[in-house]
């Protein structure tokens, strides 16, 4: 028997796209992720179904998106682990302030 994979849900809550091509940058950037399940528009917030194992190319173009789009990227605290902690836990990148410092 297979067993579905773990989710996250991440959301993008209003945000501001200053074209119709920068809007659609937007959602094929998340539809060429593999650890991207599913994307939805609900209200405002945009929801996106990440599986928990995220594989690292994945999430370093989630936190270029979110950086980009200005997205709360507090939100990407939880993928931090063992094997991507010396990268994505590291104080010196651009988006540790964004991620692990309210």
């Amino acid at each position: 028997m297979c067993t579905p994979p773990k989710m996250a849900d991440l959301i993008a809550h209003k945000i501001k796209f200053y074209s119709q091509r920068d809007e659609r940058s937007f959602f094929e950037r998340l539809k060429e992720l593999e650890s991207v399940i599913e994307f939805s528009g609900v209200g405002p917030d945009i929801i996106i179904r990440m599986r928990d194992n995220i594989i690292e190319e994945d999430l370093r173009e989630i936190i270029a998106i979110f950086f980009r789009y200005k997205v709360d990227m507090s939100q990407l605290r939880p993928f931090l682990n063992d094997e991507n902690e010396e990268w994505f836990g590291n104080k010196k990148m651009f988006w540790y302030k964004n991620v692990f410092i309210d």
